[in-house]
């Protein structure tokens, strides 16, 4: 399940994950991304959404293009897309499929 904060003085949207983006449970994290983003209470209060995945090792093609859908529905709204790194894997993935380019990666490896 992945909690959330909204910092309304900076109108950033944190949402972390509990582990990695898989397709086993990518499914059920873009339904609770878009109820958090789109649909909730929340949904209008934030510029910026930060994608904490300190707690991901892996991600696979399916999370990727789950955050590619997200880069795309961000850009949509006029937002930032922000993500908190700490595997070594994934902000490597990040940089191979040009990711990097598109979400600020905010990489300290553990």
């Amino acid at each position: 399940m992945i909690t959330h904060t909204l910092n309304a003085s900076s109108q950033e949207l944190v949402l972390t994950f509990p582990g990695d983006l898989l397709s086993t449970n990518a499914n059920e994290l873009n339904d609770e991304i878009t109820s958090l983003c789109k649909n909730g209470e929340s949904s209008s209060k934030w510029n910026t959404l930060t994608l904490d995945l300190k707690n991901a090792r892996m991600i696979d093609s399916i999370g990727l293009n789950l955050l590619v859908c997200l880069v795309k529905d961000i850009k949509e709204k006029k937002g930032q897309l922000k993500a908190l790194i700490t595997s070594r894997t994934i902000y490597r993935t990040f940089l191979a499929t040009r990711l990097d380019r598109s979400i600020e990666v905010v990489f300290n490896e553990r």
